[in-house]
């Protein structure tokens, strides 16, 4: 008999949690809101070695208590920097619509990765 006046072979025969516990879902499988894009290890070497002009590094600002932001993009040879307002608020689509936009207008040589 065990302490509890259960035999040994009953204490195999109780329920288990961890056995029932599941994932409710697979975060993996939705898409981000920023779509298809590639993480820094896979940047190319021109990249990582500033040879080539054209590629920009983004940085988000945010304010006090959220009450508004700002994203920042340097290229990466000609340290030229972009400052984008983003007054109302700073979802992750809308900062992507904004730094789209202000890169829009920036001659196409010079726009060629964001990291």
């Amino acid at each position: 008999m065990g302490r509890c006046g259960l035999g040994t072979e009953a204490w195999a025969d109780l329920p288990r949690a961890q056995r029932r516990r599941r994932p409710r879902s697979h975060h993996s499988d939705k898409a981000g809101p920023l779509g298809d894009y590639r993480p820094l290890s896979e940047r190319p070497a021109a990249v990582e070695e500033r040879s080539e002009p054209g590629h920009w590094e983004g940085d988000l600002i945010i304010a006090a208590a959220n009450r508004t932001a700002a994203a920042t993009g340097v290229e990466r040879v000609s340290r030229h920097t972009l400052v984008v307002a983003l007054p109302h608020c700073c979802t992750a689509p809308n900062v992507a619509d904004a730094v789209t936009q202000a890169l829009a207008r920036q001659p196409a040589h010079l726009v060629r990765s964001l990291t």
